[in-house]
């Protein structure tokens, strides 16, 4: 399971999600990245370090990106592959190849999707109407969550999905069903996605 995504995916998923240019994308990532909302890593630094004799080139592997690197930095989110150079203190860092937590990402996304932006959902909307008591768990949201999830390619493996659909009632009702109804609707999904063979 690849618990990595790339910021340039990111970028493009965003920038699709809700119409902005690959700039305006980029611009929130960063804004997100400098707030430590999302944590990235950079397979590969170049460091120009400028000492006061002389400026000396390091390269540097897996290097954590902190938000303070996000506060000062040149990044062309309009290439297809942005180049990305920070500035901390008189050093200059040139990275490539950075990805970030893949949950960190997805749920960067949801919060910006325009289809989440606290609307209540149609079912909500039916449910309230019936009469009795409202139901205390949107269902319906988590099903179409658990199908965004497919659709976008990411781990659509039970375990996955059941651990998606509990963090997604936390974000979206601050409580989560208990854990075996959680199972047995991703399992209800996912064969009606992915049937069993047999």
């Amino acid at each position: 399971m690849n618990d990595r995504s790339s910021i340039i995916f990111l970028r493009d998923r965003l920038s699709t999600l809700t119409g902005v240019t690959h700039s305006s994308a980029g611009e929130s990532i960063r804004q997100a990245m400098a707030a430590g909302e999302i944590e990235a890593v950079a397979d590969g630094v170049s460091v120009r370090a400028d000492t006061a004799d002389t400026a000396t080139d390091l390269i540097l592997e897996k290097h954590a990106l902190k938000p303070d690197y996000w506060q000062h930095c040149r990044i062309d989110w309009d290439s297809r592959y942005p180049s990305f150079t920070f500035y901390i203190g008189r050093d200059q860092y040139f990275a490539s190849d950075i990805t970030v937590d893949a949950v960190a990402a997805a749920t960067f996304l949801r919060l910006r999707d325009p289809l989440n932006q606290s609307q209540p959902s149609a079912s909500a909307a039916v449910e309230k109407n019936r009469g009795g008591r409202p139901t205390k768990y949107d269902w319906d949201g988590a099903f179409i969550e658990m199908a965004r999830i497919a659709v976008l390619g990411d781990d659509s493996s039970r375990a996955a999905l059941t651990k998606a659909v509990e963090d997604w009632f936390m974000q979206t009702s601050g409580s989560s069903p208990a854990s075996s109804l959680v199972r047995e609707k991703v399992q209800r999904f996912h064969e009606s996605i992915w049937p069993p063979r047999g």
